[in-house]
């Protein structure tokens, strides 16, 4: 199995060593950044970087630029605690795919960071219990109308498919699934895949 390339950024150096071991328990390679450090361009590369946006203490608004400039590096995995769900929303509006908790299993942690990796979206259950609690109840919004193909796509990133997937499972071009999802996000108005996803579950049943 492919040892993937980890790029871990902690304020915490308690947090930090623990995750190191745990990373390399799981078999990752492990560099290690703070979150208020420059974002080095002649970082060797990264399958993933791991944010641990428990340990962040500062200005949220700080903490979204500093999530921007890693998802140049690679897909962003956030570990996170259930009472700072405001930090997580802030983390996925710009763009941040994949959600975990703090105390995560190390079979959790390790799930999250493959399924990241290979351009799925993650969101631990509890979390999204907890995340649901901070959405504006669904039945409180108008609802944009969807196309019958812009169901079977959004239902298809639900179920943590890439935009590969979602052509041969619908017979159609990997553009044209780019084409669907860009008006999937504009008529949801939200900013990435995440964010879809989580919209969908809202919604109910019917889509997820």
């Amino acid at each position: 199995m492919k040892v993937l390339s980890i790029l871990l950024a902690d304020t915490s150096p308690l947090f930090r060593s623990a995750l190191v071991t745990v990373l390399k328990k799981i078999g990752a390679s492990v560099t290690v950044c703070g979150l208020t450090q420059p974002i080095e361009k002649n970082f060797k590369r990264v399958d993933v970087v791991l944010v641990d946006t428990a340990t962040f203490s500062g200005d949220d608004e700080l903490l979204a630029v500093l999530v921007q400039g890693f998802l140049k590096i690679a897909p962003v995995l956030l570990l996170a605690r259930e009472d700072r769900m405001d930090q997580v929303i802030i983390c996925l509006k710009v763009g941040a795919t994949g959600l975990v908790s703090q105390t995560a299993s190390q079979q959790n942690l390790r799930d999250a960071i493959r399924a990241v990796a290979s351009g799925f979206v993650w969101c631990e259950c509890k979390l999204f219990r907890s995340l649901t609690r901070y959405l504006l109840p669904v039945s409180q919004r108008q609802q944009p109308r969807l196309t019958r193909r812009e169901e079977e796509v959004l239902r298809c990133i639900t179920q943590g498919q890439g935009n590969k997937e979602i052509a041969a499972c619908l017979g159609i071009s990997e553009q044209s699934v780019k084409v669907y999802v860009s008006n999937l996000l504009r008529k949801v108005g939200v900013s990435s895949r995440g964010l879809l996803v989580l919209h969908a579950m809202a919604r109910g049943p019917g889509v997820a």
